[in-house]
């Protein structure tokens, strides 16, 4: 669809009416609740995650609200994605009308590096009163890249998480894009992925990081080498991850970084 987008302003001042609607500290991360995306680039094949907050949304007397979201993506005065309102529905038993949210686009793999704006209109269904933010982006150019970096509760990526205790395990998930494959035989990929947690003075935890390689099985026609690691935390801190790929065949290499804090458990 669109080319890899870069973020040109991560923060941007909340979108307020007259009406009260307000949309608040909108921030790409990656994946829904995941990381904030700290990094200039996001890259072809990734998908887009634009996170924010609702505020003073109406409710029934049972803490019901429902709105909409609408999604399109411009490159100047060019319109080139538009996703039509979709409804959702919330109950908000800690009442303030407020709801956390977030937007999705996904972008193709054949993206052009351009600068773009992502439009996100929310709609009060009750009241009908809309409120839109306009979030800058840059697209990158294609290359060895990791996308589809986010983290989770299940090993099948279906229960996204956004704090962590002790105890507490979760996996990451990521692919690798733009690899080269090997000119012999069954044509096959050879592709690193190391994740190392590193300590408040930078460096490694352990000498030995979570470790695979994906080089045998992969079916010519794809494109994305899907990973995933299991983290266990059994200690409370701050940490940072480090997520590397390295292109054997093709001898390029992407790095992605994310802190945590890691709470004690109660």
């Amino acid at each position: 669809m669109l080319a890899s987008l870069a973020l040109i302003s991560l923060l941007q001042a909340p979108a307020m009416g007259a009406d009260g609607l307000t949309l608040a500290n909108p921030h790409l991360t990656h994946g829904a609740l995941g990381p904030v995306r700290t990094g200039k680039d996001v890259k072809p094949g990734d998908t887009l995650y634009l996170a924010f907050e609702i505020q003073g949304l109406s409710t029934d007397a049972t803490g019901k609200a429902t709105y909409s979201t609408a999604v399109e993506v411009t490159e100047g005065a060019k319109s080139l994605y538009k996703q039509p309102a979709r409804k959702y529905q919330e109950f908000l038993p800690l009442g303030g009308g407020v709801s956390p949210a977030f937007a999705q686009v996904d972008l193709g793999i054949d993206s052009h590096a351009g600068d773009y704006v992502m439009h996100v209109t929310v709609t009060d269904t009750a009241t009908g009163k809309s409120q839109t933010i306009k979030q800058p982006v840059t697209v990158a150019p294609r290359g060895f890249d990791i996308v589809h970096l986010s983290i989770s509760g299940d090993a099948a990526g279906l229960v996204p998480i956004g704090a962590y205790a002790a105890g507490q395990p979760f996996w990451v998930h990521a692919a690798a894009v733009g690899f080269e494959r090997s000119t012999a035989g069954t044509k096959q990929p050879k592709v690193d992925f190391t994740l190392s947690v590193l300590g408040a003075d930078g460096l490694p935890i352990v000498k030995q990081p979570f470790s695979g390689t994906i080089d045998k099985d992969v079916p010519i026609n794809a494109t994305a080498l899907p990973v995933n690691f299991f983290v266990p935390l059994n200690r409370p801190g701050t940490y940072t991850l480090q997520l590397t790929a390295r292109d054997g065949v093709g001898k390029g290499s992407s790095t992605v970084s994310f802190p945590i804090t890691v709470v004690p458990a109660k």
